[in-house]
């Protein structure tokens, strides 16, 4: 029976976030491990005992699926499984209208690669993970006449917070009059200061324009940006009310498993400077996997030096609400805006994209042991569809 689990402890939370109005179309779904690696059980009892909003049975698809990867694989596969399939069920109207209470639909299960969804579930994903975190967006696949004029004025799509509907906000008109074409990447700003450790020109060759040094006012305030109890921004989904699971830490607690964590790093950073020179590396390296993504062509790179800057209002309605794109860091929560210049935006053209991206980002964070909690850098991109495209 769906929702058994609920009554077990959750090894796992998975949180639907609301963002701003050039997302609002799309669900955003983000699961992460809520103990230390060492202390998850086994997969087999991990899917059955510890996937929030799923039976033991529904938790088992999810493992007998990730039985033929490779070891290491396995669980980061589940996280990201978990993750597409909040965000698929999360689109559906009568799963954001229908109390979780009441609700006898199965919950979604999807086990497949992403290129699956759209004959699946009619949406298309983009999925991400790492070790600890995985994070996957949803969108309703396109038709040529999914994006009328009536539609300029819609309200944004909701979301569900347990019972009570949440709406995203920054709500434009533009923003859902418009079809986008979106993209999800995680990044361990840990493994990114260990790769930066041994190869020191790692942001000069993949993002050559990227800055990472700042002042140590800046730096301090970049940190503490990072550190910062996030706003209310989304809901946390098939979890039960009294709590969910041993990671049930007061917001106070969590502040605290944060301070400091760059010392704690299995590589540990020598200074602020490193620490926040890794975070930016991060959440460039971050943006410049999601325009890979949203280019789309397999085995195809990306030349990160076409991002820049664009013009003040060079994105409508939405540019005016955002923030211009800076090179160094960027502020959690907050909407940046900007262009696609070059070779780049002829590829993007060619794909049925404009060569106007918009960058999102915030900070997971995962227990790495009973008393240090770990940064992940999750950025969300969308580029508006031509008008060809659509």
């Amino acid at each position: 029976m769906p929702g058994v689990s609920d009554r077990r402890a959750a090894y796992v939370s998975c949180r639907i976030h609301c963002l701003p109005a050039c997302f609002s179309r799309a669900a955003i779904a983000v699961s992460k491990l809520t103990l230390p690696a060492p202390e998850i059980p086994p997969l087999v009892s991990l899917c059955t005992c510890g996937l929030p909003g799923y039976s033991a049975r529904e938790g088992e698809v999810f493992s007998a699926a990730a039985g033929d990867l490779h070891p290491r694989h396995r669980l980061p596969f589940v996280l990201s499984r978990v993750a597409a399939s909040k965000a698929i069920a999360s689109l559906s109207p009568s799963k954001t209208l229908t109390s979780p209470k009441t609700n006898e639909a199965p919950a979604v299960v999807f086990t497949h690669r992403r290129e699956a969804a759209p004959m699946l579930h009619g949406c298309s994903l983009s999925i991400a993970h790492e070790d600890s975190v995985a994070a996957s967006v949803a969108w309703p696949v396109s038709s040529p006449d999914s994006f009328s004029p009536n539609d300029s004025n819609a309200s944004p799509k909701r979301l569900c917070r347990g019972t009570e509907v949440v709406r995203a906000h920054c709500s434009l008109s533009d923003a859902t009059a418009t079809a986008f074409a979106y993209a999800i990447d995680v990044v361990s700003v840990a493994e990114v200061h260990r790769v930066r450790s041994r190869f020191p020109r790692l942001g000069q060759r993949w993002m050559p324009q990227c800055i990472t040094a700042a002042s140590a006012e800046d730096m301090r305030r970049g940190l503490a940006c990072v550190q910062k109890q996030p706003p209310e921004s989304g809901a946390e989904v098939g979890v039960p009310e009294a709590g969910h699971g041993s990671e049930d830490v007061s917001a106070c607690q969590a502040v605290g498993r944060r301070d400091g964590w760059w010392e704690h790093l299995p590589t540990p950073c020598e200074s602020e400077a490193d620490a926040y020179a890794a975070v930016v590396l991060a959440q460039h390296w971050g943006a410049r996997e999601c325009a890979v993504k949203l280019v789309g062509i397999p085995g195809r790179s990306f030349a990160y030096e076409c991002v820049g800057a664009l013009l003040p209002r060079g994105g409508g309605a939405v540019g005016a609400e955002s923030n211009p794109f800076t090179v160094s860091f960027m502020v959690s929560h907050s909407l940046y805006l900007a262009g696609v210049s070059g070779v780049e935006a002829a590829t993007l053209a060619k794909q049925g994209l404009q060569p106007l991206l918009y960058l999102y980002t915030w900070t997971e964070w995962v227990p790495f042991n009973r008393t240090v909690n770990l940064p992940y850098v999750v950025m969300l991109a969308c580029m508006p569809c031509s008008s060809v495209a659509r």
